[in-house]
């Protein structure tokens, strides 16, 4: 009891955390906005470092687990959102990659902001779905939220669940898939009544609590003996 009571403590907090940013994100005033969510503001850096800190811990498991498949995968991945988010440091170095610049939405050297996988809103009454979700911010949400509210419904069925334990897969507990669901459908309602500055802040807030959630996942479920409700 004493050990339940604890966990829900603890996700109490971690949920009251990430709607309490949200709901400064959606009332903070333009200019103060336009100065967190700015190339390599306080919300940018914040979310660099969540994913810095997943990796650090996911190298270190990796070289004391036996079964390295799991956590080299989740650091492969890290290592993949690092560079996107930094532009494969690009902000820090200023090196310069034309071929790829040019055809780059924002003129940096990365993936995600290519022109092919810009756009993709899935409101109004012209929304293409098959073109959509082929843009690379609906691509990472699939990802993510099939990742981990799909696939712990899978898991349920035995014979999906036998399948998933042969590759190590770390099911996320109720709790934390409680807390991931309230911060992130909050995040999505504030959408329809934000300025285009409020939703643009949305929008990064969201990828900042992206990587906050991976971290937790690797400190809680990828981390030897961190096992939570």
């Amino acid at each position: 009891m004493i050990n339940k009571n604890w966990n829900l403590y603890i996700y109490s907090i971690i949920t009251v955390f990430g709607v309490g940013i949200l709901l400064c994100t959606f009332f903070l005033n333009d200019r103060i906005l336009s100065e967190l969510i700015k190339e390599n503001g306080i919300v940018e850096s914040a979310g660099v470092v969540f994913y810095f800190f997943a990796l650090f811990i996911l190298v270190r498991v990796s070289l004391k687990r036996k079964e390295k498949l799991f956590p080299i995968t989740w650091a492969l991945l890290c290592v993949i959102f690092i560079g996107e988010e930094t532009s494969w440091f690009q902000h820090y170095f200023n090196y310069e990659v034309p071929a790829i610049e040019q055809i780059n939405a924002q003129n940096e050297f990365n993936i995600h902001n290519l022109e092919i996988f810009q756009g993709g809103k899935l409101t109004g009454s012209e929304v293409n779905w098959a073109e959509a979700f082929l843009k690379s911010q609906n691509l990472f949400r699939v990802g993510f939220f099939g990742y981990f509210l799909i696939l712990p419904l899978l898991s349920r069925n035995r014979i999906v669940n036998a399948l998933f334990e042969r590759f190590d897969y770390r099911k996320p507990g109720s709790l934390f898939l409680s807390s991931l669901t309230i911060v992130f459908v909050v995040s999505f309602i504030f959408v329809p009544e934000a300025s285009n500055i409020t939703k643009k802040a949305l929008a990064e807030t969201r990828e900042m609590l992206y990587a906050f959630y991976i971290l937790l996942y690797v400190i809680f479920y990828i981390r030897p003996r961190n096992k939570f409700a």
